[in-house]
């Protein structure tokens, strides 16, 4: 008992619940863990890599072992109360009505069952009538040659009157706002990179996104999601609401396993805070978004955090002075 007590802690532990938590409960946290943990929000790094895989096995065992709890527990309790004999004589007595329309019913059946042959040659025959004119039209109709080949001719681009190859050249202002420039045409290169990034081009981020569905200013939308450029069209910002931007940050450099932080605090650089949390799912100037939390940055250090969403793995000063 005791054991099993102490698995149940640490399950709760894992998830970030306080023990007594009910299943919807269980579940939205399992979501929300699992969610964050996916080895598909990291940046390709072994090391990031083994440690989104190692916690998602935590959450998915500590999920089983709280359902499974949980779902004893509820089985165990005693149910609603067996009906009466009153109830029974309820169910199977005819009602005052019975006499009127159980014989309605059983006329209507009988006489479906008499005519249901009748009644598809029917319906057969109504859908031939009403296709014949359309595969008849289609067959007759005469097949047209193919269209020659369209000739490639030089034309000068509206705004930058320029032309180099033979083919206008686009020109480099910034894309017009509003709904009218939901689909530039922009030519949709190879991806140089899995991920963008602080600092891509608009390039770079058109062959991995595709087309933005919105254009407002420097910035681009992909449902809820956002990416902000300067004014040399380097991403400088992004919020990946709908968590459908392929995006990374990763580390410098490697981080050997022997000296591999596993928590944060003030005074950590931006280095240590992607090494133990990973990407964030959003940079907006100094700050970065991990979900509903939040770390500060003035130039390189955290200044300030704030774990809402129970996801930093933020320690003490004297846990991490030693690696920052």
């Amino acid at each position: 008992m005791d054991k099993l007590m102490d698995d149940l802690l640490r399950s709760y532990k894992i998830l970030r619940l306080e023990p007594g938590a009910s299943l919807a409960e269980v579940q939205k946290a399992y979501r929300d863990a699992a969610w964050h943990w996916h080895p598909d929000h990291f940046p390709p790094e072994p090391h990031l890599q083994e440690k989104a895989q190692a916690r998602i096995r935590e959450i998915n065992a500590a999920y089983q072992s709280l359902k499974t709890h949980l779902l004893e527990e509820e089985a165990g309790r005693p149910g609603a109360a067996a009906p009466g004999p009153d109830a029974a004589i309820a169910e199977t007595e005819p009602g005052p009505m019975a006499g009127t329309i159980l014989p309605l019913i059983r006329t209507g059946q009988a006489w479906f069952r008499d005519h249901a042959a009748g009644l598809a040659v029917g319906l057969a025959l109504a859908a031939c009538l009403f296709l014949s004119p359309l595969i008849y039209s289609y067959l007759s109709a005469p097949s047209k040659p193919p269209a020659p080949p369209a000739k490639e001719t030089a034309s000068i681009a509206p705004e930058s009157g320029a032309l180099r190859g033979g083919k206008a050249v686009p020109p480099a202002a910034t894309p017009k706002t509003g709904a009218a420039a939901s689909a530039p045409a922009r030519p949709h290169t190879p991806a140089p990179n899995r991920y963008l990034t602080l600092g891509s081009s608009q390039d770079e981020v058109w062959a991995l996104q595709g087309p933005p569905q919105h254009i407002s200013g420097n910035t681009w939308k992909y449902g809820l999601s956002t990416v902000t450029f300067n004014k040399n069209r380097r991403v400088i910002s992004y919020m990946n609401i709908s968590r459908n931007l392929r995006v990374g940050l990763a580390p410098t450099a490697p981080v050997a396993a022997a000296s591999r932080p596993i928590s944060f605090t003030v005074g950590s650089s931006k280095y240590r805070v992607l090494t133990v949390q990973g990407t964030p799912t959003g940079v907006v100037g100094p700050s970065w978004k991990y979900g509903e939390s939040e770390v500060e940055f003035r130039g390189d250090r955290v200044v300030s955090y704030a774990d809402t969403g129970h996801n930093l793995e933020v320690g003490t000063p004297s846990r991490t002075r030693a690696y920052r």
